[in-house]
C-alpha cells in the first residue's frame, strides 16, 4: 500500500501542478491531515476506488476533456469521502446521533 500511496500522490501532484490553482493546493493540504498515516492502509476499499477513478481521470486528460476529468475527480473524491465517513462512524468518532 505504500507504493500505491506514493504513486497516487505523484499523480495528484501532477494534476494540481497542471491546474495551477493555489486554492486546490490549500484544500488538499488541509485534507491531508484528516487521516494520519497511509490512507490506503487505513480505509477499506480506498484502493479500488482510487484505481478506477484515476484510470477514468487519466483517460479524460489524454482525450483533452477537462470537464470529464473534473467530473471523474469529483466522483472519486466523493466516494472516498463516503468511505472515510463510514470509517469514522464505525470508530464512533461522530458520537451518538440524537433527534
Amino acid at each position: 500500500t505504500e507504493e500505491i500511496q506514493r504513486l497516487t500522490i505523484a499523480f495528484h501532484a501532477a494534476i494540481v501542478d497542471a491546474a495551477a490553482s493555489p486554492r486546490i493546493k490549500v484544500v488538499l493540504r488541509a485534507m491531508s491531515g484528516l487521516l494520519p498515516g497511509n490512507f490506503f492502509a487505513l480505509v477499506p476499499g480506498a484502493i479500488e476506488i482510487e484505481r478506477k477513478g484515476l484510470a477514468d481521470i487519466a483517460t479524460a486528460v489524454a482525450d483533452g476533456d477537462a470537464d470529464k476529468a473534473s467530473d471523474g475527480y469529483e466522483r472519486m473524491m466523493g466516494r472516498q469521502g463516503e468511505l472515510v465517513v463510514q470509517l469514522f462512524t464505525d470508530r464512533g468518532l461522530f458520537g451518538q446521533v440524537t433527534t
